[in-house]
C-alpha cells in the first residue's frame, strides 16, 4: 500500500449531531470540504475511529456524546468509488478507548485502528444507519457521534497514478 500507513500524518474530528426526538434511522454525514479530493489535493483516508460518552463525555461543540448503547446499534456506510464500498461497519468496532470510568460496566473496544487502504470517501453520500430510531433511547436529548479520521494529503492526480500502477501490478505480476 502506498503511501504506507505507519503513523498519523493528518487528523480530523467529524461531529454528526442527531436531533432530539428523531425518528429517522438514517443520518447523512455532512460535506467535509477539508476531507474532499479537489483540484488542489488528493485526500486519502487511512483510518477511522469512533467514541462514546464513557471515553469523551462532550463533543468539542459541548453536545453530549452517543452512549455505548447508541454506538452498539449504529452502523457506518462509506461511499467510495461510486458505491457503498464500506457497508454497515458497526460503530462499536471503531471504538478504541479502553479502561473507561463507568462503575462496574464492561465497555467493549478494539485494540487496533480501523485501517482503510488509501480510499477517497464521498462524505455527502456516506451515512449512519440504525435499525431502530433513537427516540426510544434518548427522546429529549440531542447527541453527537464523533469520527476521528486519519488521512494523508497528496498532490492532485496522485491517487489516479497510484491506482493505475497497482492495477498494472495486478495484471502483470
Amino acid at each position: 500500500m502506498y503511501p504506507q500507513f505507519q503513523a498519523t500524518k493528518r487528523y480530523e474530528l467529524l461531529e454528526i449531531q442527531i436531533p432530539a426526538a428523531s425518528t429517522a434511522t438514517r443520518f447523512n454525514v455532512p460535506d467535509q470540504p477539508q476531507l474532499r479530493t479537489d483540484q488542489d489535493a488528493d485526500i486519502i483516508i487511512q483510518g477511522i475511529e469512533s467514541f462514546d460518552t464513557n471515553g469523551i463525555p462532550f463533543s468539542p461543540n459541548n453536545i453530549a456524546m452517543a452512549t455505548a448503547a447508541q454506538l452498539q446499534q449504529t452502523y457506518l456506510t462509506l461511499y467510495i468509488d461510486g458505491e457503498e464500498s464500506i457497508y454497515r461497519v458497526p460503530l462499536l468496532s471503531l471504538k478504541r478507548i479502553a479502561n473507561e470510568v463507568n462503575a462496574g460496566v464492561n465497555n467493549p473496544y478494539v485494540w487496533d485502528l480501523f485501517k482503510l487502504r488509501n480510499v477517497q470517501v464521498d462524505w455527502t453520500k456516506s451515512y449512519f444507519f440504525t435499525p431502530n430510531s433513537y427516540s426510544a433511547v434518548a427522546p429529549n436529548a440531542t447527541f453527537s457521534f464523533l469520527l476521528g479520521v486519519h488521512y494523508y494529503k497528496l498532490p492532485p492526480g496522485t491517487m489516479a497514478k497510484i491506482n493505475a500502477k497497482e492495477l498494472d501490478l495486478l495484471m502483470n505480476p
